[in-house]
C-alpha cells in the first residue's frame, strides 16, 4: 500500500513471506526403533496374485444354465439386491442388475461368501456392517434380499508360455522370463514403497531436532491446495462436499483443522529435503539421464524421442533422478546399515 505519494517520489510498502530461515538437526546417522529397513523380497502369494491379474485379461465367462445351477467361488453374478436394517431400507443399500465377481471383495465382509451356494431367482443373505462403515450402519446386522439373474463360470488361461506370448511384454516370452518380470516389478515397487516409509520418518525425526518457524499464512495457504486435493478425492467417489459433510457431520473448518498438521509436515518436509539437498549439493550425469529416459520408454512402452519431445522435458527428468538420490542419500545414512539389513534378509 502507498506510504508516502508526493510531485517526486511515491513509496510503496509490501507485506509478503519469506522463506523461513531453519536450523536443522543432523541429518545423517539417525538410530531409532522405528527406523527399520525391511525386506523388498518377493513373496509367492505376491508373484501368483500379479501373474493372476494377467491372467484376467484373457478370462472366459460361460453362463450356467439349468434349474439347480449354484453360485460358486470366482463366478460372475448379475442381481438385484436390497439392504434392510431393522427391517427399513437404507441409503445406498440397493442395485439393479448389479455385475459381481465372487470372491473379488468389493461388497463388505461376508456378503459374496453368503452368495456361495445361492441358486437363481429370489432369496436372503445376512450380514453384519463393520465398525467404522458409517455413523448409522456401523455393527449393523442387515438384511439382504437377492434376485439372482445371471450366474457365470469363469476360466482363467492356463500358466504357460502362451500366456506370455499373448501379453506381448516386451522381452518376455515364456512362462519363466514372465515370473521373473513379475518378481522384478514387485521387487521394485516394493523397495520404492518402502524406501519412503523410511525416509518420511527420518523427515519427521529431523524435524523434531530443527528450528522450523513457518508462518501460519504460508501453513494456511497450504491447507488451501490440501483442501482441494481432498475435494477431488470426495468427488472421485460421486459425492460432493456438501454431501460429504452431511454424512460425516463435519464443517469446512473441522475439516481444515484437521488438515492443518498435514499442511505443516508438508511444508517441513520440503524445507528439510531442500536444506539436504542444497548441503549435499547432489549432481545427476549425461549417462543417467539417458539411462532414465530409457527406463521410461520402457515403461510406458514408447520410444525416447518421443518421450523428450512430447511428455518428459530433460529438466523434469533431472528433476526426478535428483528425488531419487536424495531419498537414497537418507535411506542409506540412517537406521541400521545397509549391511544389517541384507544380513537380516537372509
Amino acid at each position: 500500500m502507498p506510504s508516502k505519494i508526493s510531485d517526486e517520489i511515491c513509496e510503496i510498502e509490501f507485506t509478503f513471506d519469506l522463506k523461513p530461515e531453519i536450523k536443522i538437526g543432523a541429518y545423517k546417522g539417525i538410530k531409532d526403533a522405528e527406523l527399520k529397513k525391511e525386506s523388498s523380497k518377493a513373496t509367492k502369494e505376491e508373484i501368483e496374485k500379479s501373474i493372476d491379474q494377467y491372467r484376467e485379461r484373457f478370462a472366459m465367462e460361460t453362463l450356467k444354465e439349468g434349474e439347480n445351477v449354484k453360485i460358486e467361488n470366482g463366478d460372475v453374478v448379475k442381481f438385484d439386491f436390497e439392504g434392510l436394517v431393522d427391517g427399513e431400507k437404507f441409503n445406498g443399500g440397493g442395485g439393479k442388475d448389479f455385475v459381481l465377481t465372487i470372491g473379488s471383495d468389493r461388497m463388505i465382509p461376508g456378503f459374496e461368501k453368503a452368495m456361495i451356494g445361492k441358486g437363481l431367482g429370489e432369496s436372503e443373505i445376512k450380514v453384519t456392517f463393520p465398525k467404522g462403515y458409517t455413523e448409522e450402519l456401523s455393527e449393523k446386522d442387515a438384511v439382504f434380499k437377492l434376485d439372482v439373474k445371471e450366474i457365470k463360470s469363469r476360466t482363467l488361461p492356463a500358466k504357460d508360455d502362451e500366456l506370455a506370448k499373448d501379453l506381448n511384454i516386451k522381452e518376455v516370452t515364456t512362462y519363466k522370463e514372465l515370473e521373473k518380470y513379475v518378481t522384478d516389478m514387485i521387487e521394485k515397487n516394493k523397495g520404492t514403497q518402502l524406501k519412503n516409509i523410511f525416509v518420511n520418518k527420518v523427515i519427521e525425526l529431523i524435524a523434531k531436532n530443527s528450528t522450523l518457524e513457518i508462518p501460519k499464512a504460508a501453513i494456511d495457504k497450504e491447507v488451501a491446495t490440501l483442501y482441494k486435493e481432498f475435494e477431488q478425492r470426495v468427488m472421485s467417489q460421486k459425492l460432493t462436499m456438501k454431501e460429504y459433510k452431511k454424512q460425516s457431520g463435519m464443517t469446512d473448518e473441522d475439516i481444515k483443522k484437521e488438515l492443518f498438521g498435514d499442511a505443516k509436515a508438508r511444508l517441513e518436509s520440503y524445507l528439510i529435503t531442500d536444506k539436504v539437498r542444497n548441503e549435499e549439493k547432489f549432481e545427476v550425469s549425461d549417462k543417467e539421464v539417458a539411462a532414465k529416459y530409457e527406463e521410461f520408454a520402457k515403461t510406458f512402452g514408447t520410444d525416447v524421442e518421443y518421450l523428450k519431445t512430447n511428455v518428459l522435458p530433460e529438466a523434469q527428468v533431472k528433476e526426478e533422478l535428483i528425488r531419487e538420490k536424495l531419498v537414497d542419500f537418507l535411506y542409506e545414512n540412517n537406521g541400521e546399515s545397509a549391511k544389517a539389513a541384507k544380513t537380516e534378509e537372509k
